[in-house]
């Protein structure tokens, strides 16, 4: 029993050394089983954590960003770190002043960021050749401003497919409250990517009326792109359409496989969508045959809250079609519905795992993040053998219900 005991120990202790490793020194610790802390930022700063990014380089490490927003984020811009040890411990490399939410692209033996200079600004591609330590500057429409005038995103995929590659932007027109036009842009996948002349892009989508979709809404933005079962090109966005258990999001084929035009029904592409007035990414995996995603679906106990703030628990989910979704598991959740979020989830295939970077408002022995939004940490997130999860398999037994009861709906 002695040596049993022992066994035990060693074991423990070592477990508890690899744990307070994988956290930066100057990073308050998470509980292991959440994740781990790429990066934090305490309320009383007020600069908190925002667009979370995520990549795979060729050599197997991993790049992760994030920007600061709040009353006192400064010009800091995007910070981008790196893991050369599987998300187990992670280095800042650089940042780039002059970049907000912008997502991570691998494309030719190169790095690429893209994002706006700052707020509703010019779209702009910044690119690395030594993966994420040095960037080229954004100068002129030759060295990485594809479009002045007022943009918005966040760190939504790039897809390459035929030889072009897409990527959903948003356009904001300034002097109207129904503010957000989806885009879909694209670029022949041989071209300089930095050269604006090279990139094509649809006619930003008028937000349809309410009279047009038959319901009461406000607004569509974060549009992501997705290849269609068809081969086509096309976005699904974001829908701040808010009513407990209920949400949606928009999804629109475009015309054609080179996505020259999108063809957008009201009364057909709002679809129902667990999370969707939150903002989600979708990729399409080859091996499960399956489209996945990583939302804040919202618990029956949280319907009275306001969707769109309800981010404190984040599901897998999956669909054949990208029109019915099949919620998978629940991988992680927060009981403070106010000061606990798990949002705006970046992530890639990793074999059978999936990695996620989450932008993450938890308890941090500071007092907390400032509000569910605001959020104090970025996260890291392992999620092992993910096709395989079901609704059993989620964090707490009353949200693996939850789950079954919505997709026998």
């Amino acid at each position: 029993m002695r040596e049993c005991h022992t066994l035990w120990v060693v074991i423990l202790t070592l477990i508890l050394s690899v744990a307070s490793r994988a956290q930066s020194p100057d990073v308050p610790p998470l509980d292991p089983a959440m994740g781990l802390a790429v990066a934090h930022s305490p309320a009383s700063s007020k600069r908190y954590i925002g667009s979370p990014a995520i990549a795979i380089l060729p050599d197997g490490s991993y790049v992760a960003a994030h920007e600061f927003f709040g009353p006192n984020a400064g010009k800091e811009g995007t910070q981008i770190y790196r893991s050369d040890d599987r998300g187990q411990t992670w280095q800042q490399l650089s940042s780039i002043t002059s970049l907000s939410w912008a997502g991570f692209f691998v494309h030719r033996d190169h790095l690429y960021m893209m994002g706006v200079r700052s707020g509703f600004s010019s779209l702009l591609i910044y690119r690395s050749a030594d993966w994420g330590k040095t960037w080229t500057q954004a100068i002129d429409s030759k060295t990485g401003i594809i479009r002045d005038g007022e943009w918005h995103t966040s760190s939504m995929p790039m897809l390459e497919h035929k030889g072009r590659i897409y990527r959903g932007i948003d356009f904001h027109y300034a002097d109207t409250r129904r503010d957000m036009s989806p885009s879909l842009f694209s670029i022949d996948a041989e071209a300089d990517l930095l050269d604006a002349s090279n990139w094509y892009n649809t006619e930003p989508l008028p937000q349809p009326s309410e009279d047009e979709v038959g319901f009461k809404w406000s607004n569509w933005f974060e549009a992501g792109v997705v290849i269609f079962p068809s081969g086509k090109p096309g976005l699904i966005i974001r829908c701040d359409y808010r009513e407990g258990g209920n949400e949606k999001a928009v999804l629109i084929e475009a015309t054609d496989e080179k996505g020259t035009a999108l063809n957008f029904d009201p009364k057909r592409d709002f679809i129902n969508f667990p999370g969707g007035c939150k903002k989600f990414n979708v990729l399409f995996d080859e091996k499960s045959g399956l489209y996945w995603t990583l939302s804040n679906f919202v618990p029956r106990k949280h319907w009275d809250y306001n969707p769109e703030r309800a981010r404190n628990t984040l599901v897998l989910m999956c669909s054949k079609d990208l029109r019915v979704w099949e919620t998978r598991c629940a991988v992680l959740y927060g009981p403070d519905i106010d000061h606990h979020g798990f949002h705006y989830v970046d992530f890639r295939f990793d074999g059978d795992d999936i990695i996620a970077a989450i932008r993450t408002a938890y308890d941090d022995g500071l007092g907390g993040a400032h509000s569910q939004h605001d959020a104090n940490y970025l996260l890291f997130k392992r999620i092992a053998d993910f096709r395989d999860l079901q609704p059993g398999d989620s964090v707490q037994p009353w949200l693996a219900e939850e789950l079954r009861q919505w997709n026998a709906r």
